[in-house]
């Protein structure tokens, strides 16, 4: 039984277009987003460009759903068409902030709503399209929105300046849309811990998550710092079975949980995979043109684990294996 339904409805924009609304129920992530990509092919394929996605009934989004969404929205919009985001919980709508996309993909609370925005947006596009098959040369420099210090685009992407570690969209034409800034790093106490070993399998994520869920409820941590260490904890595993593993299941990954009571919430995440080094290596230098391209599917996972997260540790030991640590402070 799969994880995430997606029911199709055709409905009609005007007398001349259609549109198609998917209602989405489940959770997007590693172990579905295939079913997600698939209904945007099949859409694609049939010359359908106006999208409405319902996002009413989902529970969980990680970074490679996002990733479904920012490979085809290019394609969508060069076609004059659109994917429009309506129902989202705030769970949900702070992972999109985190990620960046809002600023690229709409989000209305209804479905009428985005129906009324994508007739609106309808002869705004036909008046852009040209500027849509106009792109810059990349790479070419562009002074940062932020701090205005002057560095080389390689491609549109979200991009982090390596001076001031500001977040910002380039988009194909080089046009900047500022996002969000990271927080700072800060230091922790490790306590009272807890171990679990899972198989290198993306089908054991949402019992992790699960798992998690109880534990921080059983120590009374917020429902806002439960996600934000839910949505984490599923990225690093996610990349360490891609990118550690290249998604052999026979491998084990060893996570330990520590809490101390009115501090913080530490992880530990363990492997004996490839080293990750190069792509954490990015992540805290911010070199900005050490960007994630726009058309993968992974990768915005680190980006999102630096927002959640307020101190992320590697280690690469030899003969040995990887070693991940994380901590998030609680509010005093």
């Amino acid at each position: 039984m799969s994880m995430l339904k997606i029911l199709r409805r055709m409905e009609s924009l005007d007398e001349n277009e259609k549109i198609v609304i998917l209602d989405l129920e489940g959770f997007i992530d590693t172990s579905t987003t295939h079913i997600l990509r698939e209904a945007f092919e099949n859409l694609v394929q049939n010359k359908i460009y106006k999208i409405i996605v319902n996002f009413e009934k989902i529970s969980y989004l990680s970074s490679t759903g996002i990733g479904v969404f920012v490979e085809f929205i290019g394609t969508i919009r060069e076609n004059m068409g659109n994917i429009i985001i309506i129902k989202v919980s705030d769970k949900i709508k702070k992972v999109i902030t985190i990620a960046g996309i809002e600023k690229i993909i709409k989000i209305f609370p209804t479905e009428q709503i985005a129906k009324d925005a994508l007739i609106t947006e309808k002869e705004i596009l036909n008046e852009k399209k040209s500027s849509f098959n106009k792109s810059v040369q990349f790479p070419f420099k562009k002074e940062c929105p932020f701090c205005k210090e002057i560095s080389w685009i390689p491609q549109s992407d979200i991009l982090r300046c390596p001076k001031c570690k500001e977040i910002f969209y380039i988009t194909k034409q080089g046009d900047i849309t500022p996002l969000k800034k990271s927080d700072k790093e800060q230091e922790a106490i490790n306590q009272y811990k807890f171990n679990l070993r899972i198989p290198s399998n993306i089908n054991y994520l949402n019992y992790v998550r699960l798992f998690l869920t109880g534990l921080l409820r059983e120590e009374k941590i917020t429902e806002e710092i439960t996600n934000d260490i839910e949505l984490a904890v599923d990225e690093a595993l996610s990349n360490i079975v891609e990118h550690a593993y290249n998604f052999e299941k026979h491998h084990t990954i060893d996570l330990s949980f520590y809490i101390v009571p009115g501090s913080c919430f530490v992880i530990t995440l363990k492997d004996k995979g490839n080293s990750l080094d190069t792509i954490l290596h990015r992540l805290k230098s911010g070199v900005m043109d050490d960007a994630i391209p726009i058309h993968q599917e992974r990768g915005r996972g680190f980006y999102i684990i630096n927002k959640t997260m307020d101190k992320i540790d590697y280690q690469t030991v030899a003969n040995f294996g990887n070693e991940l640590t994380m901590v998030k402070h609680f509010p005093k």
